[in-house]
């Protein structure tokens, strides 16, 4: 497992943003990962993440996180099965709040949802030759991005 996160404060300039009255806020990003090997040839992961309330020049973005899980099977030294889900609570959006003496909104994007990818994978050559390292799962495919 491994976990980091990350905290700081923001200032914005009113000289360069545009706006009558200098802003500042404190914020953080929190990201986790949980391996599990039961066997030789399974292996989970679990991976979230979290961003925290972010201040922007006329109103701020809202906190969101992600969570994406996966699963790999090997068949052998060549073959094996990999399925992963993406944004499994279906949490990933960036809504933000606009707030200026002459406009107030609230813009929400969203991403496509949930997300289930499985594929297949197989290595040609000498399986006996050069170690291969175990190939890592790739959750960011733009489903959790909006949450990042």
């Amino acid at each position: 497992y491994n976990a980091s996160a990350t905290v700081y404060w923001n200032e914005i300039d009113p000289r360069t943003a545009g706006i009558s009255v200098r802003r500042s806020g404190t914020s953080g990003t929190v990201r986790a990962n949980l391996s599990w090997q039961p066997t030789p040839n399974d292996f989970f992961q679990l991976n979230g993440n979290y961003s925290g309330r972010q201040l922007v020049a006329q109103g701020y973005r809202e906190g969101a996180g992600v969570l994406n899980l996966g699963y790999r099977r090997k068949f052998s030294e060549r073959f094996s099965l990999v399925l992963t889900a993406q944004n499994v609570l279906d949490t990933a959006k960036q809504v933000t709040a606009i707030n200026t003496p002459l406009i107030r909104d609230r813009i929400e994007q969203r991403g496509p949802g949930r997300i289930f990818l499985l594929s297949a994978t197989y290595n040609f050559g000498n399986p006996g030759g050069r170690k291969q390292r175990e190939p890592g799962f790739e959750f960011d495919s733009g489903a959790g991005a909006a949450a990042q």
